[in-house]
């Protein structure tokens, strides 16, 4: 990670969904830990939705990590130091070739923590 974002960097790790039984006949999804990566957290502000008819207040968070790492909508990445879970709501967007910064940004929304 490159451009001064490596001072606010995080351990991450990559949730795979696996199938299970639910000891019923039917299946569910369990997230387990797969690869380990470095992101930093950048809390972007709040806005204004709507939610089951009610106004709330729904932040928005970015993820910056390295360009090698692919994380696409509906990714869910745990922060190793608390166990906040995100769930990645876009696509990653690379940092401009000519910037020389090796990072990719994704807009994502705190699930858990």
């Amino acid at each position: 990670m490159t451009g001064g974002l490596e001072r606010h960097a995080e351990l991450f790790c990559l949730m795979v969904p696996e199938r299970a039984a639910d000891g019923l006949g039917g299946t569910l999804t369990v997230w387990s830990p797969g690869e380990t990566f470095s992101a930093a957290v950048v809390w972007e502000g709040c806005a204004e939705t709507t939610r089951f008819g009610r106004r709330a207040a729904r932040e928005t968070i970015r993820l910056y990590y390295d360009r090698d790492m692919d994380l696409t909508d509906g990714d869910r990445v745990e922060r190793m130091r608390d166990g906040s879970v995100f769930r990645v709501t876009g696509e990653g967007v690379p940092a401009p070739e000519a910037s020389g910064w090796q990072v990719a940004r994704v807009d994502a929304e705190r699930m858990i923590g």
